[in-house]
């Protein structure tokens, strides 16, 4: 708001160049491996249970060509190196900072990949009708979903080729809503990841638990837009 007595023009915030695609946003983060949730958790787990869905049911539901591009990920799927990450992870000689990854059920990393993998082929996150039904989730909302279009992008993968959705404190819940579109990790966004979109530097360090991470790059302000806020209040303070 600003007062009725000043005068001239009120500054407008005005786009700053073009769009930040996710790709160019995330560029040069170390690849990550998630977590698996309620059973043993290891590099060697994931790597199996990821070779694993080349045989799933599921696999047989979907088109050829978002099967395809499982399976060349499967085709090329190690054990990743840089594993799930830490609070102060060294890679190529730089510090990054808030990159670990989350745990998740042997279910939803199957909805991970089968949604990343249809992004990287068609362009867009799948809707809950575009799911093979072995990968819908069990909940009782599925049905009503499903007939009404409601709920129907809860899981959602963060398109390479596009800027992000709004990042949200919600990330803290279950990251369903913002999934790699890296087919090969398997996983929702690391605390600096989703940081990066929000458009903080990365040498900004988020301090608590994993959640209350989230919850700070979720509620914050994007700083870049902070920035523009403050120059236009300060260019009224001139007059």
């Amino acid at each position: 708001g600003v007062r009725d007595d000043v005068k001239g023009e009120v500054p407008r915030l005005l786009p700053s160049g073009s769009p930040v695609t996710v790709r160019e946003a995330l560029f040069g983060l170390p690849k990550l491996r998630s977590g698996l949730s309620k059973e043993v958790d290891s590099n060697q787990a994931w790597h199996d249970l990821v070779l694993s869905m080349r045989r799933r049911p599921w696999v047989r539901q979907i088109s050829v060509a978002v099967r395809n591009e499982i399976e060349a990920v499967i085709d090329g799927a190690t054990r990743p190196t840089a594993a799930r990450g830490r609070d102060y992870l060294e890679s190529r000689g730089q510090l990054v900072l808030n990159h670990t990854t989350r745990s998740h059920i042997r279910t939803d990393l199957e909805r991970y990949m089968f949604a990343s993998a249809f992004a990287a082929v068609t362009q867009s996150s799948p809707v809950l009708s575009e799911f093979p039904v072995a990968l819908l989730p069990d909940h009782k909302n599925v049905s009503r979903a499903l007939g009404s279009g409601l709920f129907a992008d809860r899981f959602r993968v963060q398109l390479s080729g596009r800027p992000s959705t709004t990042i949200t404190s919600h990330i803290s819940k279950d990251g369903h809503y913002y999934i790699h579109h890296d087919p090969s990790q398997c996983r929702s966004l690391t605390v600096r990841e989703a940081a990066r979109l929000q458009s903080f530097p990365d040498d900004y360090f988020f301090c608590g638990p994993r959640t209350s991470q989230f919850h700070q790059v979720g509620n914050a302000v994007p700083p870049k837009l902070a920035t523009q806020i403050a120059d236009s209040v300060a260019r009224l303070f001139e007059r």
